[in-house]
């Protein structure tokens, strides 16, 4: 191994080390935070210095660092060297985001940002602006973790003498590596984007980010079924669970034609506080099928069965149902009424595909965890509501 090349080793390294302790720092809630006053002066330099520098280290790894070799020694150094630079340049960035982040919200009621109240809802949009800038900096700085993990562990798995990997295998390794970074930039290109989006842009983006967290948990099950593990039959039945939850949030962000979903109609209070709450659903989901057991080596020993996760969902979505159907019986008083009689059926066809979405949810949990009992007999079922 060159110089060059253990540089690159070592930025790697670094960066795999780095990450958690930021993240450590960014990945809390904002709830109950207060952005402050100048956080415009904090955009604009997202926007215009950090964002591009990030951007372009990223897209210089992706021709240096997270791809297939050269077979000629002279260029293999010569991006193992450019590749080490980029990899610095990365890890100062994170670094300054880090910096950033954590003068964006207020510390002193002095700094506090207050509206001057000439738009309705102003620091409630200003809050979810500021909390999802931080949201969508979270899931980047996670994926540009991924794409380190994987490079890390592909490289060491090559460097041993005896790793009995084909040629076939190992092109497949630095492809799987290639589709990891494409992530990663598409995540950068979006968050350029990002600033420049209106409100209701902004939220469709939650949405939309949301969404894809939760189609991120698919192929967990699909993975360990392909694997041929033991027991699937539990990891069967959550991929539906999985596919309802990625169909319902996906139709929220969708727009029918040119109309925006029924979602948008409600006021951005509304919007925010749904969605603020949606947040932590993706969370739970990926939980729950991370706990699903699949392998059993002692048939004998009982298999304990929590439902509590399971309880924590349905509380998020008792909690969605309540802001919206609270809203809805606000606007049956025709002095509090601020829609049309159009819109107003369409918010309360919403209300009642919402609530139907909710059965369906229900009833493949249900069915999911028939199969679960049928699996595992001896299981003991723990915090059953």
């Amino acid at each position: 191994m060159s110089n060059a090349e253990a540089e690159v080793k070592q930025g790697i390294h670094d960066i795999r080390r780095s990450i958690p302790y930021i993240l450590e720092e960014i990945e809390g809630p904002c709830f109950n935070k207060t952005p402050r006053a100048n956080y415009q002066t904090n955009f604009n330099d997202f926007k215009n210095t950090v964002f591009p520098h990030l951007s372009m280290f990223l897209k210089e790894l992706s021709g240096t660092v997270f791809t297939i070799p050269s077979d000629n020694r002279q260029e293999r150094e010569e991006r193992a060297k450019r590749g080490a630079q980029y990899l610095y340049g990365v890890s100062c960035s994170l670094t300054n985001i880090k910096s950033l982040l954590a003068v964006l919200w207020s510390k002193d009621p002095a700094t506090d940002f207050r509206p001057d109240g000439s738009k309705p809802d102003e620091f409630a949009l200003v809050v979810f602006r500021c909390a999802s800038l931080q949201m969508k900096i979270v899931a980047l700085i996670h994926k540009i973790k991924e794409v380190c993990d994987v490079h890390f562990n592909f490289v060491r798995m090559l460097d041993s003498p005896n790793h009995g990997f084909s040629s076939q295998a190992i092109v497949k390794g630095w492809k799987n590596l290639a589709d990891k970074d494409r992530r990663v930039q598409a995540d950068m290109l979006n968050l350029s984007k990002w600033f420049d989006l209106s409100d209701s842009d902004v939220m469709e983006d939650r949405l939309v980010l949301i969404t894809q967290q939760l189609q991120d948990i698919l192929p967990i099950p699909t993975e360990l079924i392909e694997k041929k593990v033991k027991h699937p039959e539990p990891l069967k039945d959550s991929i539906p669970i999985i596919e309802l939850s990625v169909d319902f949030f996906s139709t929220l962000s969708k727009s029918a034609g040119l109309e925006p979903h029924a979602f948008f109609l409600l006021p951005p209070t509304q919007q925010i506080a749904i969605a603020n709450t949606a947040k932590a659903f993706p969370v739970c989901l990926k939980e729950f099928v991370k706990e699903i057991v699949y392998e059993n080596d002692e048939e004998d020993e009982p298999v304990e069965i929590d439902y509590e996760i399971r309880d924590e969902m349905y509380k998020i979505l008792a909690q969605m149902t309540k802001t919206l159907t609270d809203y809805c019986e606000s606007q049956k008083s025709e002095s509090d009424c601020v829609h049309n009689p159009e819109d107003l059926g369409s918010l309360e066809e919403f209300r009642t595909s919402f609530e139907s979405w909710i059965s369906k949810f229900k009833t493949s949990i249900d069915t999911f965890y028939a199969t679960y009992h049928r699996t595992f007999p001896n299981s003991q079922n723990i915090f059953e509501s």
